[in-house]
C-alpha cells in the first residue's frame, strides 16, 4: 500500500449522530485593528507564543509577527524563492511550519514548507521552503468557465495532522466542502482527489489543529453583501483521519459584539484565519474590507479576536506529537550528451547522458522530434531525421523525490547545407551589373566570390556585382551552417566586353563571344591575323579573301582576342572573347 492509499485508509468517513461537547464562547478580546503592513491577513498560525500572519494573493512574499496586544507587527521574515500567487492558510506540525498557495488565483498549487528552527532562530531574515506541489485529479478540473468566484476548486483551510496535510475546499458552487488528503513530502508532485465532503453550507476560509486536544477548528461565513455570518465549527472526538466519526459543533456568529463589525447591527465580515492558542483558546482574524454598497461605502479594519472554548479536552501529551526529519535534497535535473555538440545534421544520433544528482533509480525521457519519442533508460540514444530545434524533458525519481524539467531548444538539426544560384546576364558591356540570386537549401551563411567583380566578395542572399573590365569571370557560392558547407563554382560565369554582345551578322565580326566558330565578313578582299592578350599570334591567313570567312577557334583557349584585317588600303581591328 503507498502513501496515498494509507492516508484514503484512514479518511473513511462514517456516518454518527453529533453531539455537543466543546463550544466557542463570545470574544473574551480584540484588537480592534492591526498593522496596515496585514490589512489583507489571511492564514494564521500560532507557534511557540508568538502569532504569525502572511496577506492574501498578490502581497509580498513574507510572513509576519504580530504583537497579540497592541496589533503592530513585530518581525518579519522573506520566504525566498517564491511568489504570493495567492496565500491563503498556515498550519503547523511540531517541525514545520506550511503556507498554502493553492487560492483560487494560484497559477501553482504549492504547499511551502518552512522549518520551524529556521523561523525562530533570530540570526535569519530570509527563510527558504521546501515546496510540496500538487494538482486536482478531479474529473471536472480544470473549470473551462472558471471563475474565483464560481468554482469547486479555491482552497483557503488546511491543517497538518501526522505526515499528512489536510485541504478544506472552498466551495463557490454549493458550498460543500471537499476534504482533500496530501503526504507532507517535498520533491514530489502529488495528485489529489476528494477523500470526501463536509456537509457545512458555508464558505470555510481558515482552519487549525490542536494536537493535545486532538480537535479540528474550521472558520468560514456565508456569503452576501451586507448579511455575511461568520461561523466557527469544532471537530472533536474523532479517531485517526475520521473528522467526523467524533463531535461536531457548529456555531454561527450573528451579533455586532461578536464576530461582526461593531457599528450599526452590520453583520457582513470576511473572517479570513482561525488558530488555536492553546487548547482552550482561538485567535480568529478578518481581513480588512471595504466596498461600496448602494448608499454608504462599507469600512471594516483587519480584527484580531480571542475566543475561549468551553470543555476543552485533553487528550494527547504535547511530548508525544511526532516530528519530521528533513528529506534529503531533491534531485537536480542535469543532463548531457556524449557528443561535442547538440548541433547536428538530419540522420544523426545523440547519446544521452543522465547526470542528475541523488542517484535516481528511474527515468522517463521525452524526446521532441527524436525516434524514439519517448525512453526509460537512463542514458538513451536519439536520432533526430528532421531540420528543428527540440526540446528535451527528463523525469527522474528515486524513494525521496521525483523531479522534471524541460530544457527548451537543447538539440538543434540541420539540413545538408547545398549552395546553388542563379543569375540574370551572362554577357554583358564594361560597367554594367550583374544580380545574383541564391537558391541554396539548408544554409545560415553564405559568402560569394566574384573574380573580377565589384564587390569582390559578399554575404547577402542577393547582391548585385558590377564588372568594370572585359574578360570571363568565375563566380562561387560557399553556403553553410554550423554543422556543414557547399561551394558551386560556375566557371566563366560572366563575359565582359567592350561592345555590346551580338550575335547577329550585322557586324564585320560575329558572334562575339564566340565559342566555336567566328565569322569574318567584308566587301572588299582581306587578310587577317588572330592574336591572343599577351601579342602571340595564334591564327594567320594570308590568302586575300572577299566576303565571308568560317574561322574555328576550338584550339583557342578562353579569353580576349584580337582579330586584324589587313586590306590593300589600310587594316582595322576588331576585339572578341573566346568562352
Amino acid at each position: 500500500m503507498n502513501i496515498i492509499q494509507k492516508i484514503l485508509a484512514t479518511v473513511t468517513f462514517v456516518s454518527v449522530a453529533f453531539f455537543v461537547s466543546a463550544q466557542v464562547e463570545e470574544p473574551t478580546f480584540i484588537v480592534q485593528e492591526l498593522d496596515t503592513l496585514v490589512n489583507e491577513t489571511s492564514g494564521i498560525i500560532f507557534i511557540n507564543g508568538k502569532l504569525w500572519t502572511h496577506n492574501d494573493s498578490g502581497g509580498e512574499a513574507k510572513i509576519y509577527c504580530i504583537d497579540t496586544v497592541s496589533g503592530q507587527v513585530v518581525d518579519t521574515k522573506v520566504v525566498a524563492g517564491v511568489v504570493n500567487e495567492d496565500w491563503e492558510d498556515m498550519a503547523k506540525d511540531r517541525t514545520h511550519l506550511y503556507i498554502g498557495n493553492f487560492g483560487a488565483m494560484s497559477r501553482n498549487l504549492q504547499i511551502l514548507r518552512i522549518k520551524i528552527e529556521d523561523l525562530e532562530n533570530p540570526d535569519l531574515d530570509t527563510l527558504v521552503p521546501r515546496i510540496i506541489n500538487f494538482t486536482y485529479g478531479n474529473p471536472d478540473y480544470p473549470e473551462p468557465d472558471f471563475s474565483a468566484t464560481s468554482t469547486r476548486f479555491d482552497c483557503e483551510a488546511m491543517i497538518a495532522k501526522d505526515d499528512t496535510i489536510f485541504l478544506f475546499s472552498k466551495n463557490w458552487i454549493d458550498h460543500k466542502t471537499y476534504l482533500y488528503a496530501i503526504p507532507n513530502k517535498a520533491n514530489f508532485e502529488h495528485t489529489v482527489v476528494p477523500v470526501d465532503t463536509l456537509e457545512l453550507d458555508y464558505l470555510v476560509c481558515g482552519a487549525d489543529y490542536d494536537y493535545v486536544s486532538n480537535t479540528v477548528a474550521l472558520v468560514g461565513y456565508t456569503y452576501s453583501t451586507l448579511d455575511s455570518k461568520p461561523h466557527i465549527t469544532l471537530l472533536t472526538g474523532f479517531e485517526g483521519n475520521k473528522f467526523l466519526s467524533g463531535e461536531h459543533t457548529n456555531q454561527e456568529f450573528t451579533q455586532p459584539s461578536s464576530l461582526t463589525n461593531q457599528s450599526g447591527g452590520i453583520t457582513y465580515n470576511q473572517v479570513e484565519g482561525i488558530a488555536f492558542r492553546d487548547s482552550g483558546r482561538l485567535w480568529v482574524t478578518n481581513e480588512r474590507v471595504e466596498k461600496s454598497v448602494s448608499f454608504f461605502t462599507l469600512r471594516i479594519p483587519p480584527h484580531l479576536r480571542e475566543f475561549k472554548i468551553s470543555s476543552p479536552l485533553s487528550v494527547n501529551d504535547p511530548a508525544t506529537e511526532p516530528t519530521y526529519p528533513e528529506e534529503p535534497d531533491p534531485i537536480e535535473i542535469i543532463i548531457d550528451t556524449e557528443e561535442d555538440s547538440r548541433i547536428i545534421l538530419e540522420g544523426d544520433t545523440i547519446s544521452f547522458l543522465d547526470l542528475s544528482t541523488q542517484t535516481p533509480t528511474s527515468w522517463q525521457w521525452t524526446f521532441e522530434g527524436g525516434t524514439p519519442e519517448s525512453s526509460n533508460e537512463q542514458n538513451p540514444h536519439v536520432v533526430y531525421n528532421n531540420a528543428g530545434s527540440y526540446s528535451v524533458t527528463l523525469t527522474a525519481e528515486n524513494s525521496t523525490s521525483r523531479t522534471s524539467q524541460t530544457f527548451n531548444g537543447y538539440i538543434t538539426v540541420y539540413a545538408p547545407a547545398h549552395a546553388d544560384f542563379t543569375f540574370d546576364h551572362d554577357t554583358i558591356g564594361e560597367n554594367h551589373s550583374v544580380n545574383f540570386t541564391s537558391t541554396s537549401t539548408g544554409a545560415t551563411s553564405l559568402l560569394w566570390t566574384f573574380e573580377g567583380g565589384n564587390p569582390e566578395t559578399s554575404t547577402e542572399d542577393n547582391p548585385q556585382v558590377t564588372y568594370t573590365s572585359e574578360g570571363v569571370y568565375s563566380v562561387s557560392l560557399t553556403a553553410s551552417n554550423p554543422v556543414s558547407s557547399d561551394t558551386y563554382t560556375v566557371t566563366n560565369a560572366i563575359v565582359v566586353n567592350d561592345v555590346a554582345e551580338n550575335k547577329s551578322n550585322s557586324s564585320n565580326i560575329y558572334p562575339n563571344p564566340v565559342s566555336e566558330t567566328i565569322f569574318l565578313s567584308f566587301n572588299e578582299p582581306y587578310t587577317f591575323e588572330i592574336v591572343n592578350a599577351s601579342g602571340v599570334v595564334v591564327l594567320k591567313s594570308d590568302k586575300k579573301t572577299l566576303g565571308t570567312t568560317e574561322v574555328s577557334t576550338s584550339f583557342m583557349k578562353s579569353g580576349n582576342y584580337i582579330a586584324r584585317i589587313f586590306f590593300e588600303n589600310g587594316s582595322s581591328e576588331f576585339k572578341f572573347i573566346k568562352l
